[in-house]
């Protein structure tokens, strides 16, 4: 019979194919022997909805007891079996009767009472009289600790002392009489002390703003001998005596941290032959370089201060400063001390600063936010404005203009003006920021005398139209600045033409195509946008993350990662469509943007193509956007054959009033013509950067002649995108340089389940666990021996997908080369890597590798690596790995089992 089942239950087993729904380690382990859980007692007054009577309290210590309190004699104890009957089955003898006593145990536990079926009475022991203390007795034995008293003797007169004798001797004292002597009081003595003053110099040197917002970060732990002192230039001035021969003392005052130097520039209100500008510094703690020059004589001596060899070139441009007329502050003195600023962009500052009623219309991908922050902070310096409004939309100010603001602008208030709240849009050292969907709803009360009105760029406001105009007419500003992506002079008119106030001005047109701006880029240009979610996407996102998450809780526990990770990617895609689109819209804060775009891209001549992953969320929304903003447009769908597709592209490349090409489709299939397109919008950004780099590649974004193409990628604000990001730059997976060679699948198994709990929101120890790693593996990595290093070093290049890789020795160094080679496409990649057992690396242990250049048809990849410290880095295509780095690459790379534990000898 057990024969026979085995057989069965084999070919049964034999048949089944997915190995998840049958766990073969539970059918061929041996049984367990358990013993049953015996429940403690417990006491209820209610028995099935029926009351009975109260159990009493006992009130004497001889009835009292403990409920739950048992044991049951070890004879009574009944074991049970779990499961045993398929390993009897697999590997029992063929003999049922040897099985009896084994199948016997697998009965259901009876209990037997040994006692009668009625309650017994407990027989009780009383004890308690052995624990019951009864009266102390007490003895009386205070007769030892209290003293007797002592016999006194009285020898108080040896103390006491006698009166003594008085004597009065007989004495006179002769009376003299008093002498009068004259003094002579002398005149006081008048001293010029104002003559006798020491005169002191002071020159404090400003310190670069810039320079240490840059350098310099403000902590309780700041070391003020990190930063320099600034450098004193002692000024000679003529009429004092000679300076050159005196003594200087010079005091230096360390400081706490350092505070903003306030600018103040103003021209006054009367009418002189030169204008004026006035700077007021307002450093209370800072370093001042305190000279005080002591006079040896008082000859006057007369310098040539400007002729003297012994003074500096510097001190002479100071006097001559000094000397010399103030004059007007210039766009080009002012902008050359901001190095923030692009070449392209103090162009565009030149051109604002100079007109009252300007355009700037360079093309869609030049960006204007820095460029009219920091004109707008030159003319309130210069007193030719006060107060500034702003009008713009609420996700790009947000986004771009906030930011942009507080770099440049930071002697200027910020304010939102909000409809029925603000009193009055008026005031001095003030931005007004009006959100142009808010200008529909406004009063022409609200505002006052405002100097300058900025439209930004990329802004609908069309159906605000009359009441900008009724709010201009009103305010009469004395400088209007239109921003704009659309470099067609006839489309801007046409689209100013809806502000009949543009009509009584003169603009001034000024701007560049990106092709111009570009032209010595060797690559295209790559913009990240971050938008933030409407209320309904931000609804059905909250859901959605919530039943991601109790998924994510049961799948956690499985022994399949395959199931666990597929189970990741479907969570995913889910909710990327619905930061696309909510369900219960067919607009959405990326479909806004990207319409305004579109706008521009059209006006400019100019051709797009739009990437998407998704049908329902993504294809088919925006067409119908497309639709109803009457944008032309062509589709390549998922499915097309090749002969259609082939007509759709040559469409897309002919019609000029075809603008969009809309895609689901990969871009190898695609194969875009880039001198044709200047435009890529990735509406829904794939996860994986290996993914996109390969998209980058087969759109070939990276050649030269895409160096005019401008490539925008869209992503939402508070969601897992945002968590995602920080998950791939903690781990260096955003490193293209680094990880170019591996596949995607490849990244996406070295993702952990913790990885991807701490996407979803659901591990806070995530950076502390991380950090706690780091550690563990940069102190291997500290102790690790030459021959540990070479080993780990492999499998770090290896891994990376190089391969033929050899190492070069280095005599009597603690260092050595790594050389290997792999491919991308048909372009050959050769790795140069010199890797350093050594600490406080400097360029002369590794220039020879920096100095490598590529031979034609060439990728040459190189690498300098330590396990400790850089003291200096050469910027040259180099990628530097210290020791910190290199053990979150190991941990990322799964390769800590690979780490030596021998010390260096």
């Amino acid at each position: 019979m057990i024969r026979t089942a085995r057989s069965k239950i084999a070919s049964k087993v034999a048949k089944i194919d997915l190995t998840d729904d049958f766990h073969f380690a539970k059918w061929l382990r041996p049984p367990r022997i358990k013993n049953p859980e015996v429940k403690a007692l417990y006491y209820s007054e209610v028995l099935d909805g029926y009351e009975v009577e109260p159990l009493k309290l006992p009130n004497s210590l001889k009835l009292k007891f403990k409920l739950d309190i048992f044991d049951i004699p070890a004879f009574r104890l009944k074991y049970k079996l779990e499961h045993p009957r398929a390993y009897l089955i697999f590997f029992g003898l063929a003999k049922p009767q040897l099985f009896t006593l084994k199948e016997r145990l697998l009965d259901e536990v009876k209990i037997y009472s040994l006692n009668s079926q009625l309650p017994q009475i407990p027989k009780v022991i009383d004890q308690s009289s052995l624990f019951i203390g009864g009266h102390a007795k007490v003895e009386d034995q205070s007769s030892v600790f209290i003293l007797n008293k002592s016999d006194a003797i009285d020898k108080s007169d040896l103390f006491i002392l006698q009166s003594a004798e008085l004597s009065k001797p007989d004495i006179e004292i002769e009376q003299k009489p008093i002498k009068e002597i004259p003094y002579l009081i002398s005149l006081p003595e008048v001293k010029d002390y104002l003559a006798d003053l020491i005169p002191e110099v002071f020159n404090i040197a400003l310190l670069s703003v810039e320079k240490f917002e840059e350098t310099l970060s403000i902590s309780d732990d700041l070391n003020n001998t990190n930063i320099s002192l600034p450098d004193v230039a002692q000024i000679k001035v003529p009429g004092i005596d000679d300076i050159i021969n005196s003594t200087a003392v010079s005091h230096y005052i360390p400081f706490d941290y350092l505070t903003t130097a306030d600018v103040q520039f103003y021209s006054p209100s009367f009418d002189i032959p030169h204008p004026v500008f006035k700077v007021r510094i307002d450093l209370p703690r800072t370093i001042v370089k305190k000279v005080v020059v002591k006079q040896k004589n008082f000859d006057t001596v007369i310098i040539d201060a400007l002729n003297d060899e012994r003074i500096t070139e510097g001190a002479k441009t100071i006097i001559n400063s000094l000397l010399s007329s103030y004059r007007e502050l210039s766009w080009t003195d002012f902008s050359s001390s901001l190095d923030q600023l692009d070449p392209y962009e103090i162009s565009q500052g030149e051109f604002l600063t100079s007109n009252s009623f300007a355009v700037l219309c360079d093309e869609l991908g030049c960006e204007k936010f820095n460029s009219a922050s920091a004109s707008l902070s030159y003319l309130f310096k210069k007193g030719n404005i006060k107060s500034i409004l702003l009008i713009s939309e609420k996700n790009r100010f947000k986004e771009f203009w906030s930011n942009s603001l507080k770099q440049f602008t930071r002697e200027l208030k910020i304010k939102k003006y909000e409809p029925g709240t603000t009193r009055k849009v008026k005031g001095s050292s003030v931005i007004w920021f009006a959100d142009v969907d808010d200008l529909g709803r406004s009063e022409l009360k609200d505002f006052d005398k405002i100097d300058l009105v900025l439209f930004d760029e990329l802004i609908n406001f069309r159906y605000a139209a009359q009441q900008i105009d009724q709010i201009i007419t009103r305010i009469e500003p004395t400088y209007i600045w239109f921003l704009s992506a659309i470099n067609n002079q006839k489309a801007l008119k046409k689209h100013l033409e809806d502000l009949p106030f543009t009509q009584k001005i003169e603009l001034v047109f000024f701007g560049n195509s990106i092709k111009e701006l570009r032209k010595d880029k060797q690559t295209a240009l790559i913009k990240d946008i971050w938008l933030s979610p409407d209320e309904m996407q931000l609804f059905e996102y909250n859901e959605a993350i919530t039943q991601a998450k109790e998924e994510l809780n049961t799948l956690f526990d499985s022994p399949n990662p395959i199931r666990f990770q597929t189970n990741i990617f479907t969570i995913i895609h889910k909710l990327k469509q619905i930061l696309n689109f909510s369900s219960f819209r067919n607009i959405s804060p990326k479909a806004n943007l990207l319409i305004e775009q579109i706008n521009a891209v059209h006006s400019n001549r100019k051709k797009a193509v739009v990437f998407t992953q998704y049908d329902e969320n993504g294809m088919k929304k925006l067409e119908k956007v497309f639709e109803a903003n009457n944008i032309k447009f062509v589709v390549g769908r998922n499915g097309m054959s090749a002969e259609d597709l082939k007509n759709s592209l040559s469409n897309f490349y002919e019609r000029s009033d075809l603008t969009v090409l809309l895609t689901n489709l990969k871009p190898s299939r695609l194969k875009l013509n880039l001198s044709k397109v200047s435009y890529i919008f990735n509406f829904d950004l794939w996860w994986n950067p290996v993914t996109v780099w390969q998209n980058d590649d087969e759109i070939g974004i990276n050649d030269p002649t895409a160096s005019s193409v401008v490539m925008y990628n869209y992503n939402i604000r508070q969601t897992f995108e945002e968590d995602l990001l920080y998950v791939l730059e903690e781990k260096g997976f955003t490193n293209r340089y680094l990880f170019d060679n591996i596949k995607s699948e490849t990244l996406s198994e070295l993702l952990t389940p913790d990885d991807w709990l701490t996407v979803f929101g659901m591990n806070d120890g995530y950076k502390k666990a991380l950090n706690n790693d780091r550690n563990k593996v940069l102190n291997k990595l500290q102790s690790i021996d030459l021959s540990g290093y070479k080993a780990i070093m492999k499998y770090f290049f290896s891994f990376l997908g190089y391969r033929d890789i050899t190492i070069m020795d280095i005599d009597d160094e603690p260092m050595f080369y790594i050389i290997g080679k792999t491919r991308k496409g048909s372009t050959p990649v050769n790795l140069h890597s010199k890797c350093l057992l050594t600490t406080n690396v400097k360029k002369e242990d590794y220039e020879e590798v920096v100095h490598f250049k590529p031979a034609a048809n060439e990728i040459k990849r190189k690498f300098i690596i330590t396990n400790g410290e850089f003291s200096e880095r050469i910027a040259n295509g180099t990628m530097y790995i210290d020791g910190k780095e290199l053990a979150n690459l190991i941990i990322t790379l799964d390769l800590k089992a690979q780490l030596t534990r021998k010390k260096a000898g």
